[in-house]
């Protein structure tokens, strides 16, 4: 009898994740307006992304759940499990949520369905994110916000992580995620 035990299977977790174009993923889909960034179909196995093809993708699609039900799940828990914070100006008045982890799968956070839900008291209806990284998001209002103060700071991290997604700024609302413009630090 064997005194080591069989190592378990390792946790996938499928996810539709915002991802660089430039990254090439084989199940992808642009966002609507984005030169830089999409959303790719992936599973996470331990903490590593891996990118789903097409023909993985599609026998997920026909094994009973669809995956965007799956997606859109896996994404609401990635969301609950974040707690913002949230960054003040010196009169005390909220400017900025951040949300961030060590998790890969961090940015699919701003997929979830419950997504505006978390926002909508503070900001409003609709709000503006900016992706710079597949573990950090910032949120603002999309009325009356002061995101032209935290473009050098996003536009750094963009430029310094491994796993960049887009220096652009997205409109997220009822109708969807669509990019509305690229950030600019000259």
């Amino acid at each position: 009898m064997p005194i080591w035990a069989e190592p378990a299977e390792p946790t996938i977790t499928y996810a539709l994740l915002p991802e660089a174009k430039a990254m090439r993923p084989p199940a992808f889909q642009p966002i609507p307006g984005s030169r830089f960034a999409g959303l790719a179909a992936v599973k996470r196995v331990k903490n590593e992304v891996v990118y789903l093809s097409q023909a993985e993708l599609a026998g997920l699609e026909g094994s009973g759940q669809p995956f965007t039900q799956t997606a859109a799940a896996n994404a609401t828990k990635q969301l609950e499990a974040l707690k913002p914070r949230w960054l003040r100006d010196k009169n005390k008045v909220i400017q900025c949520a951040i949300l961030e982890s060590d998790s890969p799968l961090t940015a699919s956070a701003v997929l979830a369905p419950n997504f505006l839900d978390g926002f909508a008291d503070i900001f409003g209806p609709e709000v503006i994110v900016v992706i710079p990284s597949r573990t950090r998001v910032y949120v603002f209002p999309k009325v009356a916000n002061r995101l032209e103060d935290y473009v050098p700071e996003i536009l750094s991290e963009y430029r310094a992580t491994a796993y960049p997604i887009s220096p652009e700024a997205f409109e997220i609302s009822a109708k969807g995620i669509r990019a509305i413009g690229e950030l600019d630090d000259r």
